[in-house]
């Protein structure tokens, strides 16, 4: 039996060695590297952003005095803030949000929190009980919010149409033809034969994008409640207007034929 082999069936541990030093760590002459101190979180801090105008202004830049800071909620869940220096009477304010540029009453922060909570089906009521357990002031009135929602509706209609003519024009292009081979497609808004509402879409069948897309309704608003005054001028104004389909079977035929 070789010495090797010997070794293995025995419980024989070579010792390690011990370390003595190599030419790098004996060699006394050791040469500065530049490090860079910057932490990799303050790379990440932006001083020149407007969301730190709060922290940049607790002293006054004028005076070096210690400022004030004072909030004052203006509409919604925008806040004015005041930054106040009595020694020098310095008044520095800014605002929590941006308006937008096509109206002086709608910020930004209230049309998003509208447009995302309507996105996961809450109205006001949801939107004001979230914003009382999380301990913001109340969203809107009811007049500012159907305002807002109406302010969304057009936006969302406009950027609808664009992209279902994109994709009409994209099948165009590929089938290289107007008369394209398309599919339908349907659902209700709540399940079961109870839903009163329901929608239909046209989808290309090369690109797999909607093209064209309907919303009809078994429910008119207007008839529930012109059923027991059918008489009087407004009646006959508003019954000559009237041009809407409310039945669920012309629904489903304009869903498979269209």
């Amino acid at each position: 039996m070789s010495s090797k082999s010997a070794r293995r069936s025995t419980d024989y541990r070579r010792k390690k060695r011990r370390f003595c030093g190599n030419q790098h760590s004996k060699n006394k002459t050791l040469e500065t590297v530049a490090v860079d101190v910057t932490s990799a979180s303050s790379k990440k801090l932006c001083l020149d952003s407007d969301s730190y105008q709060s922290i940049s202004n607790e002293i006054c830049f004028y005076c070096g005095s210690k400022a004030e800071l004072k909030e004052k909620v203006l509409f919604g869940l925008v806040s004015a803030f005041y930054i106040d220096c009595n020694p020098c009477a310095m008044q520095s304010t800014f605002k929590s949000s941006p308006v937008f540029e096509s109206s002086n009453h709608d910020y930004e922060i209230n049309t998003r929190i509208t447009y995302a909570m309507r996105t996961l089906g809450v109205g006001l009521r949801g939107i004001k009980t979230f914003c009382s357990v999380m301990d913001l002031p109340p969203l809107v009135s009811q007049k500012s919010y159907d305002r807002i929602l109406n302010n969304i509706k057009s936006a969302s209609s406009i950027v609808a149409v664009s992209s279902m003519n994109k994709a009409a024009k994209k099948d165009i292009v590929a089938s290289e033809t107007n008369e394209i081979c398309v599919s339908g497609d349907g659902t209700w808004k709540t399940r079961g034969h109870t839903s009163r509402i329901g929608v239909c879409s046209i989808i290309g069948d090369i690109t797999g994008e909607v093209i064209d897309v309907e919303v009809l309704s078994s429910y008119c608003k207007g008839c529930d409640r012109w059923k027991s005054l059918k008489y009087g001028t407004a009646y006959q104004e508003w019954k000559k207007a009237m041009n809407h389909i409310v039945s669920k079977i012309i629904l489903v035929l304009r869903i498979k034929w269209k």
